[in-house]
């Protein structure tokens, strides 16, 4: 189905100035029977709407309409249409025939026309993008990684981004072990002696490694292989060594037993000590054995 024609705002007679760079022959004005709709000015040769239509100016190529004063007995009105190629062609009819006000109205609607357009266009675009993050938070296994909350903010409080070297070849990798937090928090567990985080001295023991490379650290797992993927060094955001922390995985069960029940309610069994004892050692030996607490290479 084609679209709709344009509908006829006004038409009638004009008289259109020959054009300067050409060789004037003949009269300097011309009729031209002019019709304006709300897509374009469109000029007819002779003084009635026969034929084809001579020339069409497009509205959106328009650039103004600019009524002119010339010298002359008769009551006519000049004005002079401008495009946005720069060219000016001249016009006069009758004293109040109000092209010029025509076209200028015109103009406006065009406009109005085209900002109501790109409003749609660009709502439409917002809308589907909305609906696309919509579909992958549905989707997504984790709705961080779509919420965009595994990116960190660098100005978060009371952290400090700190740039290490991965001396991978020489096995120290950046100098550090970790473990995790029973809430899934990733302290620091060791500084390596000699190794980079040493001898740069930004890393405590217990402090938190809160992102590698611009992402949360969410495991240890996930640490380590940004570290691995990290052949010349890692960025991390740390946040300073924390006084009380939930339950760390234990390196020393023994030492574990001699606290108090009251600050390891998780590990305490009252019912049958020794074989906590032994449980305990199990798990500390898998633990030094997992990739849970271990030293970046």
């Amino acid at each position: 189905m084609g679209a709709e024609p344009a509908s006829t705002v006004c038409e009638g007679t004009l008289e259109k100035k020959v054009d300067r760079r050409r060789i004037r022959i003949g009269p300097v004005w011309k009729r031209k029977f002019c019709v304006l709709d709300s897509e374009a000015l469109r000029l007819y040769r002779g003084s009635k709407r026969d034929g084809r239509c001579h020339r069409t100016v497009p509205l959106c190529h328009i650039k103004k309409v600019t009524k002119i004063h010339e010298e002359e007995t008769t009551r006519t009105d000049y004005f002079n249409v401008e495009t946005e190629q720069g060219e000016v062609m001249t016009f006069r009819c009758k004293e109040g025939t109000g092209w010029v006000a025509q076209i200028q109205i015109q103009l406006i609607h065009y406009k109005n026309r085209q900002d109501i357009m790109r409003y749609k266009q660009l709502n439409s675009s917002i809308i589907t993008a909305e609906s696309a993050i919509q579909r992958l938070r549905s989707t997504s296994p984790n709705n961080n990684d779509v919420n965009g909350t595994n990116v960190i903010d660098l100005k978060m409080k009371d952290c400090r981004k700190v740039e290490l070297p991965n001396h991978r070849n020489s096995g120290t990798g950046i100098g550090i072990t970790v473990i995790p937090l029973s809430d899934g928090k990733v302290v620091v567990n060791r500084v390596l002696e000699g190794g980079p985080a040493m001898r740069l001295g930004v890393i405590q023991p217990r402090d938190q490694i809160v992102a590698a490379n611009g992402n949360r650290v969410t495991s240890v797992e996930m640490l380590s292989e940004v570290v691995r993927n990290s052949p010349v060094s890692v960025t991390l955001i740390i946040k300073p060594r924390i006084t009380k922390s939930p339950s760390p995985l234990p390196d020393d069960p023994k030492a574990l037993l001699q606290k108090e029940n009251d600050n390891y309610p998780e590990y305490i069994n009252t019912g049958n000590l020794p074989s906590l004892e032994k449980g305990l050692l199990r798990q500390s030996t898998r633990e030094r054995s997992s990739p849970r607490h271990f030293k970046f290479f």
